[in-house]
C-alpha cells in the first residue's frame, strides 16, 4: 500500500509541475538546438529548479502545495520528482543530437 501512494505522489507531483516540466524543457531545447554545452544546459535547468524551489517557499504560493502534503509529499519529493525527470530527458536528448 505504502508503495501505490508513493506512486501516488509521484504522479500527483508530475501532473501538478508538468508546466514547469515543459518551460525547462523548452528551455534546454533551445539551448541543445544552438549547440550549448551540456554543462551548461545542466546549469541553467538547477537554477531554474532552484528558483521555483525558493518561490514555492513564499507563503502565498506554499498553499498551492497544501493538496500534496496531506497525501504525505514532502516539498522536496515534489520538486527532485520533476528535476530528475527533466534532467534524464535533457540529457538523453543532448546526447541524441550530439552522438
Amino acid at each position: 500500500m505504502n508503495l501505490l501512494l508513493k506512486g501516488q505522489i509521484q504522479k500527483a507531483a508530475f501532473l501538478f509541475y508538468i508546466r514547469f516540466l515543459l518551460i525547462s524543457f523548452g528551455i534546454g531545447f533551445g539551448i541543445i538546438l544552438n549547440g550549448g554545452p551540456l554543462i551548461f544546459v545542466v546549469l541553467i535547468k538547477v537554477l531554474y529548479w532552484l528558483s521555483l524551489f525558493f518561490a514555492f517557499n513564499h507563503a502565498p504560493l506554499n498553499q498551492r502545495l497544501v493538496f500534496y502534503f496531506n497525501l504525505g509529499a514532502s516539498k522536496i519529493t515534489l520538486f527532485i520528482v520533476p528535476f530528475v525527470f527533466d534532467m534524464i530527458l535533457s540529457i538523453s536528448i543532448y546526447f541524441i543530437f550530439f552522438s
